[in-house]
């Protein structure tokens, strides 16, 4: 989300949320063209660098890999562990969503 997040917005950070059935993570800016919601929940491959300066310096730091295998990655860790895909949405106030619910069978109903 570090890499990630429109730092043009002042005074929004990156929000994670834990909850008993899910993890919510917001980060400020919406999707960066030609990200789509559509496309990631495809899994694409898309690489799109709001701030690659920052990317950069993570990469080299080695706690991100590869422009544009992220969400690939999160859809595989999840399913690997029994997990729902992760849910992506577009909040008001030009905020990006990610959630991830608990394992399959383990809802708090």
């Amino acid at each position: 989300a570090v890499a990630h997040r429109d730092y043009r917005y002042e005074g929004l950070g990156i929000e994670v949320w834990m909850f008993d059935d899910r993890l919510e993570i917001r980060s400020p800016g919406e999707l960066v063209e030609p990200v789509t919601l559509d496309r990631l929940l495809k899994q694409e491959r898309i690489h799109a660098s709001r701030n690659p300066r920052i990317t950069r310096v993570l990469t080299d730091l080695g706690y991100m890999r590869e422009q544009g295998e992220g969400i690939p990655r999160i859809f595989d860790a999840m399913e690997r562990e029994g997990l729902y895909p992760p849910e992506f949405k577009l909040e008001a106030g030009a905020m990006f969503a990610v959630d991830a619910l608990t394992k399959i069978g383990e809802m708090c109903l």
